[in-house]
């Protein structure tokens, strides 16, 4: 997409993924990232903070001459012309297109109106995260890893972002509580009543953190359609994915450059470019979403099921772990 250079210097390549047990502390296992991965897939694993991700998608935009931006302009709703569709905006005069990209989130307006019989529906997990300083973390754990913490009901995720100099804390626990925005303020006292069970150094670390966010977890049933003539949605408009796998960010992306490349075939009208974008990522996408929902199952399991699942991690070795996933992580265009 061309930002690689202008995200580079804050980037973090984690060495590892380190999963421990969420009461006892002890580490199950460690998957491979570092060389290992970048070998394998022949490009690194990268982590950022998704405010510098969009900054060097903005400035990349901001500097192309084949691209126009406006901000601030609500799009209330479409309609399909012969030759064009048009989108009614909140506080300006309709837009024309050629095409009309919904990409406007799990809660979109658009989707709505293009299917208004697909409910979102709470799963009964709720994520609270934060972000704190490297040098507020506790020494014990600032490794170049991603940590994974499982715990009965619950469990922790800790990775450094912009550069190794902060880290970004996740903490995904059965909860009905109810957020219905990605940022809403964690309230007062949400850390002792849901994350008491946790390990020492992890509620140290917790304590690190000065200013919670959470937001309630939702999930869709797939939709057959994710085009309607000159309309099609995009990333979690059209496939929103539960946090257990860290890849819905990277489906919008993968999604944009295969739309791209099918808006550029010759030969096909507009609606058919967008139907073969669809069609080539509907699949990829239901199962990155279900392999996301297993992993979350299996991350807050109780009792002997959990007692299993940490057996299972402790026995099996890390690279074949980590090749169960090549389907994952080697995708191409």
């Amino acid at each position: 997409l061309g930002v690689a250079d202008r995200l580079r210097s804050i980037v973090s390549t984690p060495d590892a993924i380190s999963v421990r047990d969420g009461i006892s502390g002890r580490e199950l296992t460690r998957l491979p990232l570092g060389d290992w991965i970048a070998e394998r897939h022949g490009a690194p694993y990268w982590i950022l903070h998704r405010n510098d991700l969009h900054a060097g998608l903005l400035a990349a935009a901001q500097q192309s001459s084949d691209i126009s931006l406006t901000t601030d302009s609500e799009v209330l709703s479409f309609e399909e012309c012969d030759d064009h569709v048009e989108v009614r905006l909140a506080d300006a005069k309709p837009a024309r297109a050629r095409a009309l990209i919904a990409a406007d989130g799990l809660w979109s307006r658009l989707r709505h109106q293009l299917d208004p019989t697909q409910p979102l529906r709470p799963i009964g997990k709720c994520a609270y995260r934060g972000v704190t300083p490297r040098s507020t973390f506790p020494s014990t754990l600032a490794a170049n890893d991603v940590h994974i913490w499982l715990s009965p009901g619950a469990h922790a995720v800790h990775y450094p972002v912009r550069g190794g100099s902060a880290f970004a804390v996740v903490v995904i626990v059965d909860d009905a509580a109810n957020a219905e925005t990605w940022s809403a303020p964690a309230p007062d006292g949400w850390l002792a009543s849901r994350a008491k069970n946790f390990p020492a150094p992890l509620n140290d670390l917790l304590e690190s953190v000065g200013e919670w966010r959470m937001w309630q977890l939702q999930t869709l049933s797939p939709i057959d359609a994710w085009t309607s003539g000159r309309l099609a949605l995009l990333g979690d408009a059209a496939h929103p994915v539960l946090p257990f796998l860290a890849q819905g960010g990277v489906l919008a992306l993968e999604d944009a450059a295969v739309l791209a490349a099918s808006l550029a075939r010759d030969g096909l009208s507009t609606a058919e470019q967008l139907r073969a974008y669809a069609g080539s990522r509907q699949s990829r996408a239901v199962r990155v979403a279900n392999a996301s929902a297993r992993n979350g199952r299996t991350y807050h399991l109780r009792g002997p099921m959990a007692v299993a699942r940490n057996a299972v991690l402790r026995a099996t070795p890390p690279s074949r772990l980590m090749a169960g996933l090549d389907w994952l992580y080697g995708w191409e265009t």
